[in-house]
Order: structure tokens, then C-alpha cells, then sequence
């Protein structure tokens, strides 16, 4: 009778020590990879969601598992840290598995393994990656399960860490610097990240050539170079952008009203041929004559032409049998081109393609005693600082001016945007 009760308590231990070896090399298998899902019990499941409040930008890699209760229901857990030490002691587990009390009753699991789902099934592919740091994960879809104590695999949980979209630029507007007039521009639409709610919807903070800088959602009067545009949402994420803005070579073309009798006309177009000739041949035969301020002519009738080519920032006096208009075509004259004086009086071009008001344009040569003393249009009006007089109002493109001043000078018109 004995032999039999030896040889059952035998096959008895040796049965028990083989499961629960088989246990502790499963368990050590799924410290580096998934267990098989064979050991999954619907009874032994985890509660949780993924924890995305961190992840205030795009990018970020601050995504966590968050417990709701139960957190952990079924399994046979490690009922307090000496159990986990005996383990480890043991050779059962390794001493660096990860362990989790979720709502720290004193149950300890084998866990949690997370692994990436990039197809966001909520199943294994053999294709997941084991996330090593499960504080800081990225945006995507996880795959999350515990072990217990007996080596058995818990349900597994899917979850989603989510993250503000990107901030991005859509399509930009350029539009680039014709003929060195710092004239470019730089218009964008800009969406993602999380917007602020009052007010523009985001911070804009511009850079480039020259010192240049603006806060200012579009951007314009722009020299050629390059520029940056540092983007901020409500949370502070920040986004870069670069543009370039080229200069190149257009043509422009100026409408010029020539009025019956004499009128003083300027214009702010440089164009290809400067001849006088070439700049009036279609109104040739309406021209009587055409006067600089030095008295050189040009005389249709005559044949005579003593003025030769136009010079950029003059006027000039012309008188017509009748109405007409030329157009001139060709680049832009740079609006601060400098123009020399003499004393007395001379005849001034107006190099501004939009309106502005003549104490503004001529201030430089009126303050401090300067020396312009009157300035005078085609119809007799007068700008005359001394008395502080100004019938003329705005300068107008097209138009030419008398101007007399108390000794010689060099002008450059301001930028109209200054004022």
C-alpha cells in the first residue's frame, strides 16, 4: 500500500512543478514579447483608457494609460510585494518585469505590456511593437494586457491617444518685388494646432531681410529675400515656415492726361527708350511744344529736339492744340530716387504711383528752415510753407510741379506707408 501512496505523491509533485515551470517560462517569455492569446480568459479582464491631456501639440510623447475602476477584475494576483520578491527570488519572474497595482488595493499584476496597433483593429497582427516607456507615448492605437500570478493573459484592452492636429500653412500667396520697389508681399492661411478663441486665432511673429519684423498675420511692402514666420496656438506649440520672396523685372505702364493748352506732366515709369520723341509719337501730331526746366525744346513742327531723353524725377511743361493721353510702359522708378536742385526754380516729376499729400512728401525740404520756398502745379495752385498754404492738396501721378528753392539740394520723396 505505501509504494502506491509514494508513487502517487511522486507523479503528484512532478505534475505541479511542471505547470508552474511551464508558468514561470511563460511569464519570462512575455517580459520581451505577447503571450500567446490560448491563455486569455474572459473572465480576467482590465479596465482603462488611453491619456492624451499631456499631449498639448503635435508630436508630443507624453500620451499615458489611465485605470478606471475596477482596473484589474479576475486573475489570480500577487497578493502583496513579498509575493512579487519570492518570485523574482524564485526565478519566476525577472527582476525588472513591470508590475501594476492600478488602484492600489494591494493586487499586483504582471504588467502592463502595450503594444502599438498601427492598423487600429484592436488585434494582433505579428507586426505590433512593444512600447518601453508607457508615461510617454505618441499619438495611435495600443493594444494593452497584464499577467497574473498563475501566468494567465488578461483581455486585451484597446486604446487610443489622440493629439491636436498639426499646424500647418496652406497654400501661400507670394507675390515678389518687381523692379526693387519693395512692393512684394506674403499672404497666408494657417489652421491646426488648437486656436485661440478671442481674437486672431493665432500668434504670428514674421522675420526677414533688413531687420524686418511683424506680427501681423500677412505681410507686404517686402524687399526680396527670404522670410520666417514662427506660428503659435492657445498652448503655446509652435510651427516655422520659410518663403522667399524674388525680385524680378516687370512692366508697368502709366496713363498720363495731356490737357488742352499747357500743363506740367511727370511720370514714374522708366521706360525703354527714353527719347521724348518715343515717349510722344502717338500724339505727335497734337503736340504744339515741349519745354525742361533748362528751356531745351521739343518742337514737332520745327523738327527740333533739344531735350533728347526724358530724366528720371523731372517735369516737364507741355502744350497741346487738344486733348489726349500717352501711356508709358516699362519698370517702375524707384519712388526715393534722388533728385538734385538747383537754387531758383525747377521743374519736379512725382515719382509716387498713388496720391499723398504734399506737406508730407516735402517735409524733408520745409523743416528746420529748409530750403523750399513755393511749389507749384499746372493749374496755379500753390503749396507755400511759409504762409502755411497748400491749395495743391495731394500730389497726383502724372502730374509735374514748379518748384523754387532757396539754394541747391538733393530730394528723395518718403515712403508713403510711413505716414
Amino acid at each position: 500500500m505505501r509504494p502506491k501512496i509514494l508513487i502517487f505523491l511522486i507523479l503528484l509533485f512532478s505534475s505541479i512543478f511542471s505547470q508552474k515551470l511551464d508558468s514561470s517560462n511563460s511569464i519570462e517569455k512575455n517580459n520581451l514579447n505577447k503571450i500567446s492569446l490560448n491563455n486569455t480568459s474572459s473572465e480576467f479582464y482590465i479596465t482603462l483608457e488611453g491619456n492624451s491631456d499631456l499631449n498639448l501639440c503635435f508630436g508630443d510623447l507624453k500620451g499615458r494609460i489611465a485605470w478606471i475602476p475596477p482596473g484589474i477584475s479576475g486573475g489570480v494576483p500577487f497578493n502583496n510585494l513579498d509575493e512579487i520578491n519570492e518570485a523574482i527570488n524564485n526565478g519566476y519572474i525577472t527582476e525588472n518585469s513591470p508590475i501594476v497595482d492600478p488602484l492600489s488595493s494591494g493586487n499586483y499584476f504582471i504588467g502592463p505590456f502595450i503594444f502599438s496597433d498601427d492598423n487600429c483593429d484592436g488585434e494582433f497582427n505579428e507586426n505590433e511593437t512593444q512600447m518601453n516607456n508607457i508615461s510617454e507615448l505618441p499619438a495611435g492605437c495600443y493594444l494593452v494586457y497584464v499577467i497574473d500570478a498563475l501566468g494567465n493573459q488578461s483581455e486585451i484592452n484597446s486604446i487610443t491617444i489622440s493629439e491636436p492636429s498639426e499646424i500647418l500653412s496652406l497654400i501661400p500667396i507670394i507675390n515678389n518685388e518687381c523692379s526693387n520697389q519693395n512692393n512684394g508681399s506674403i499672404s497666408v492661411e494657417v489652421n491646426g494646432g488648437t486656436p485661440f478663441n478671442v481674437g486672431d486665432e493665432y500668434i504670428y511673429e514674421w522675420s526677414g531681410p533688413n531687420n524686418f519684423s511683424s506680427n501681423s498675420k500677412n505681410i507686404s511692402q517686402l524687399s526680396s529675400g527670404n522670410y520666417t514666420l514662427l506660428v503659435k496656438d492657445s498652448n503655446n506649440c509652435m510651427k516655422y515656415f520659410e518663403f522667399d520672396v524674388e525680385s524680378i523685372e516687370c512692366s508697368f505702364s502709366q496713363t498720363i492726361n495731356l490737357n488742352e493748352g499747357w500743363s506740367i506732366i511727370s511720370t514714374y515709369i522708366n521706360p525703354e527708350n527714353t527719347n521724348i520723341e518715343s515717349v510722344f509719337s502717338s500724339v505727335v501730331n497734337d503736340i504744339e511744344i515741349i519745354k525742361d526746366e533748362n528751356g531745351n525744346v521739343y518742337w514737332p513742327l520745327f523738327g527740333l529736339n533739344s531735350i533728347g531723353d526724358l530724366i528720371i524725377g523731372e517735369g516737364y511743361q507741355v502744350k497741346m492744340n487738344s486733348f489726349n493721353q500717352i501711356t508709358v510702359e516699362g519698370s517702375l522708378i524707384p519712388f526715393d530716387t534722388p533728385i538734385s536742385f538747383d537754387e531758383g526754380w525747377n521743374l519736379i516729376g512725382y515719382l509716387h504711383p498713388e496720391q499723398a499729400n504734399t506737406v508730407e512728401m516735402m517735409n524733408s525740404i520745409v523743416t528746420n528752415d529748409g530750403p523750399l520756398r513755393i511749389l507749384k502745379n499746372g493749374l496755379g495752385n500753390v503749396y507755400w510753407p511759409e504762409f502755411g498754404l497748400n491749395s495743391i492738396g495731394n500730389m497726383i501721378p502724372g502730374q509735374g510741379y514748379q518748384i523754387k528753392m532757396e539754394n541747391t539740394t538733393q530730394f528723395s520723396y518718403p515712403s508713403i506707408n510711413t505716414w
